[in-house]
């Protein structure tokens, strides 16, 4: 990964710099990958979901979690058992602190109860320790996110579900794994966080999907607990419509947080934004006009929003969607990434200007994991890249707002009105 593209070309070490490569697990004969996390060596932890029998009523799920290189070699793999003859995702979420490696994961070794085991480990894979987290009552306890704090423990964003409700359900760690504390917000109606992030305070932000009245419309949501547990706000965010849901987050460089998701309408699933204040304040919020979802979010080293997910095509296979979007939410380019299957869930911005995808694809049938190296405008070859293989997005940038920047591999940069 040494070599770099210029005007379509690979320089240096002469080998391609970018890739799309499918990721098989061991028990699950398929899966998918919906999250990544660096672990600080140019490698990735890739987290997701593997499963043995149909997929949406698998015999049994797993959450899966594998170890690549900077040049996604796997380096290792663990699947564990999250639900058998049940139809509830193998969530899983992950940290890394230098040599050490937290996982959250949902297990339900004997299909009584679903419970969140937190995992230590190395990054050579070696396991140091494992933790419980279970609720009582429950019969569904899921990890969404896990956010590092300061004196090396985590908070983890989760969900717990007894009948058809939904509780979101904060819980704070220690550097051991124990409990610190623990939040439950809910009762009544469903409030399911998908994802989080935390703020230099401490406390975090949780966002996902309310619904007042089962089988009615789903509403964004949004939640933020203070470092010592107490819940400062909450709220439904987005109206109108046939359902909004929030899928990920991510913080910008001011502590806003940006929401991704879907927004649903007459004519179908359309991907949606929205920027909040800490404080729980909506800024904006924009709906693609095209049918799209959004799954995934990352802000890039220039302070652009980019987003993955899936692009709807009638009577035709979806896309990989990738796009980008400065800090008023207006969209500055869009890729797509083609291939039988193919949907994009989770993205990196990394510091070089490129970004580090996955998701999943179809290869021989079956459903595998994506892992995928693009420049930054998710090109995934030199030939591809052309002209923009050797530019920054930030170099594309004409400082005009009302323009949409973005680079075209045969002209260069483009600034449409």
């Amino acid at each position: 990964l040494a070599s770099s593209c210029v005007e379509g070309a690979c320089t240096g070490a002469g080998k391609e710099a970018f890739f799309e490569l499918p990721v098989a697990p061991k028990l699950g004969p398929e899966g998918r990958l919906d999250r990544l996390v660096p672990t600080g060596d140019g490698g990735w932890l890739l987290l997701g979901t593997s499963w043995e029998g149909k997929e949406g009523a698998p015999q049994k799920n797993y959450a899966w979690t594998t170890r690549v290189d900077a040049s996604g070699a796997t380096q290792w793999q663990v699947e564990h058992l999250s639900a058998a003859n049940r139809s509830e995702v193998a969530a899983v979420a992950a940290l890394v602190y230098g040599s050490h490696i937290l996982v959250a994961e949902a297990q339900a070794p004997n299909n009584n109860h679903t419970d969140i085991h937190l995992l230590a480990m190395s990054t050579a894979g070696n396991p140091s320790w494992k933790r419980t987290i279970t609720k009582a009552g429950t019969a569904v306890d899921l990890p969404h996110a896990l956010i590092a704090q300061a004196d090396g423990g985590a908070t983890l964003v989760a969900s717990s579900m007894l009948g058809v409700n939904h509780d979101a359900w904060i819980v704070r760690t220690d550097l051991a794994g124990e409990t610190v504390w623990q939040l439950t917000v809910g009762g009544g109606k469903s409030e399911l966080p998908q994802d989080g992030v935390g703020l230099k305070d401490g406390s975090v932000v949780a966002l996902g999907w309310t619904e007042a009245v089962i089988g009615e419309l789903r509403l964004g949501w949004a939640m933020r607990a203070d470092a010592k547990g107490n819940l400062l706000w909450q709220r439904a965010v987005g109206s109108g419509g046939k359902g909004r849901e929030l899928a990920r987050a991510a913080l910008m460089p001011d502590g806003d947080i940006i929401g991704v998701g879907t927004s649903k309408d007459a004519v179908g699933a359309h991907g949606w934004l929205v920027r909040l204040r800490p404080d729980g304040t909506l800024l904006w919020q924009r709906k693609s006009p095209t049918l799209d979802s959004g799954r995934g979010v990352h802000i890039s080293t220039d302070g652009r929003i980019v987003g993955v997910g899936e692009q709807f095509i009638p009577l035709s296979p979806s896309k990989g969607l990738l796009r980008a979007f400065d800090g008023l939410g207006n969209p500055q380019w869009q890729t797509t990434l083609k291939g039988d299957g193919l949907v994009l869930n989770g993205l990196r911005a990394l510091t070089d200007g490129g970004l580090a995808l996955v998701g999943r694809k179809d290869v021989a049938g079956k459903a595998q994991g994506l892992f995928v190296r693009s420049d930054g405008w998710g090109h995934t070859t030199c030939g591809k890249a052309g002209k923009c293989g050797s530019k920054k997005p930030a170099d594309c940038d004409d400082g005009i707002p009302c323009t949409a920047d973005g680079c075209n591999g045969k002209d260069g940069c483009q600034h449409a009105p």
